[in-house]
């Protein structure tokens, strides 16, 4: 069962907010049980071989709730700015009778409790434009990914209606950072990059 609500109001002429809460109650989530460990019956088992046996069941309830809040900026004619910030909150537990952590620290740990973004689009003269994003995400505790912040920068170039030219850095605050984990390891690490783009159309 989910309960959202939110608005979005005109402060300024050149500046609005948009805001929104949710409140998500789960029951009834798939599990998976502690191990079970017996001796296994025979053939076509080896002797002395044993059975590891692990059982899914429904057996997870509990809550997640947060907000966003997100800003919009008309600075000026040519400039334009954007921010937003996300928190999230995750409180499951076991169902009366069921143990498990294993899934508890997993959907527990696996989704940022915060997240933030600003960008910037500027307009230059003789057609040029500079954009920049910041953004930091929170770490995930589950997946052994640390917190990071990093940036993106773009300047393009629109000489005519017909032909667009652009320069793009991505992630250039690190060589590499994780931005989520996987099992079995390595952890995949984002590089940074930087990209042209040439578009012609008529």
């Amino acid at each position: 069962v989910a309960y959202e609500g939110g608005m979005r109001t005109l402060i300024h002429p050149r500046f609005y907010v948009s805001a929104d809460a949710f409140y998500n109650a789960y029951r009834n989530l798939i599990a998976q049980s502690s191990p079970a460990i017996a001796l296994a019956p025979g053939p076509p088992f080896p002797p002395s071989a044993y059975l590891f046996t692990f059982q899914y069941i429904n057996g997870i309830h509990g809550t997640t709730h947060g907000f966003e809040i997100a800003p919009d900026l008309q600075a000026s004619s040519f400039w334009h700015i954007r921010a937003g910030y996300s928190y999230l909150d995750i409180d499951l537990k076991d169902e009366p009778g069921f143990t498990d952590t294993v899934t508890l620290k997993k959907m527990g740990g696996s989704s940022p409790a915060q997240q933030a973004f600003l960008q910037s689009q500027i307009n230059l003269p003789e057609h040029f434009e500079f954009d920049q994003s910041f953004r930091y995400v929170d770490s995930l505790s589950a997946q052994a990914v640390k917190a990071y912040t990093t940036a993106d920068v773009r300047i393009g170039w629109n000489p005519s209606k017909t032909l667009t030219f652009s320069l793009t850095g991505q992630n250039l605050f690190q060589p590499h950072h994780p931005e989520f984990g996987i099992d079995p390891p390595p952890t995949v690490l984002i590089k940074r990059g930087i990209y042209a783009r040439l578009v012609w159309s008529h």
